[in-house]
């Protein structure tokens, strides 16, 4: 009698135990699905943790949209792939890119919640052509910034972020 009811204590406790790690496993697993995994870093920054995820390099744009008389507006985020170009004032160029790849995300990304809006032409001296000018727009109320990443290294289990924002 007294073996029987020592094993069936060592197997009630077993039980026990593997009822608590499914609980704490199915808590995480909640928890972590429904964490906030943005964070506004300033009125016109987002930072999102994808770390772990992949991205398709040299074509990874967001695009944002934001919330107007009623409708959704797509902002433009074009910048130029390739060539010189002047945001904000400052002369940038060469952003260049031959080859498309899947790599994984190293930690939190950063989105830039602006739009570009070109608004000149610059001739430059040592150039015989004019460079195009663009100036970066604060976005301001209800915006939806929308991209895809992947869970893979092929990048070809594709999954899609959508998130709407208040900003002000």
């Amino acid at each position: 009698m007294k073996k029987w009811f020592i094993a069936d204590l060592k197997i009630k406790t077993l039980v026990g135990f593997l009822i608590l790690g499914g609980v704490l496993v199915l808590s995480w697993w909640a928890w972590s699905s429904q964490r906030n995994i943005e964070q506004v870093v300033s009125d016109q920054t987002l930072k999102i943790d994808l770390t772990g995820y992949y991205l398709k390099t040299c074509v990874w744009n967001p695009t944002i949209y934001v919330f107007e008389k009623g409708l959704w507006r797509k902002t433009n985020r074009y910048l130029p792939r390739k060539g010189t170009y002047y945001l904000d004032g400052e002369l940038r160029g060469y952003e260049w890119c031959d080859v498309v790849m899947c790599e994984r995300v190293q930690g939190p990304i950063r989105i830039d919640l602006v739009e570009y809006k070109k608004i000149d032409e610059k001739k430059e001296e040592y150039l015989d052509k004019k460079i195009p000018e663009y100036q970066s727009i604060k976005l301001k109320g209800l915006i939806k910034i929308e991209f895809e990443y992947f869970s893979d290294s092929k990048c070809k289990n594709k999954k899609v972020y959508s998130k709407e924002l208040k900003i002000k």
